[in-house]
């Protein structure tokens, strides 16, 4: 079985594009080296505050799950508006941050058929592109599906 590298620090800024626009994922400065047999657990927490899934922000549990919580961190900063700052509703096992909504919030919004979306945007834009953005951010933060998501074997 092949080993796998924990990113820890899955962020924007960490997501380069090329010349051909396909995305890298960079700075593995704090990345862990992931035996496949072993549950990884953190000695500290490193990585960058308003990403970090709420198992490893507060228990220290590293895990693909928690890189995928930060990618949907990622996918949501493209649709919405606001930096990623305040920790709220962790009995919910949700982590804040959106503008000032919580994911608890945006995926009510969802439910009721309503796109929260940075204004910025000026209605330029393919909805049903968006609505695949939403539901791929909603994915990877919500503790019940993230625990789900497999690994992209290529």
């Amino acid at each position: 079985m092949q080993s796998r590298h924990l990113h820890r620090d899955i962020k924007s800024a960490n997501v380069l594009l090329d010349d051909d626009f396909n995305t890298k994922l960079g700075d593995f400065g704090i990345a862990k080296l992931l035996d496949p047999h072993l549950r990884t657990r953190t000695t500290g927490v490193a990585g960058t505050f308003g990403y970090m899934a709420p198992e490893y922000a507060f228990q220290g549990r590293a895990s693909k799950e928690s890189d995928m919580f930060s990618f949907g961190v990622v996918v949501w900063k493209l649709l919405v508006e606001g930096e990623l700052t305040k920790m709220e509703n962790i009995t919910c096992h949700f982590l804040s941050g959106f503008g000032n909504r919580t994911l608890q919030e945006i995926f009510s919004m969802y439910l009721a058929g309503n796109l929260l979306l940075d204004e910025r945007l000026d209605m330029e834009f393919d909805p049903s592109e968006m609505k695949c953005l939403l539901i791929v951010g909603l994915w990877c933060t919500h503790p019940a599906t993230r625990k789900g998501l497999k690994q992209d074997k290529s």
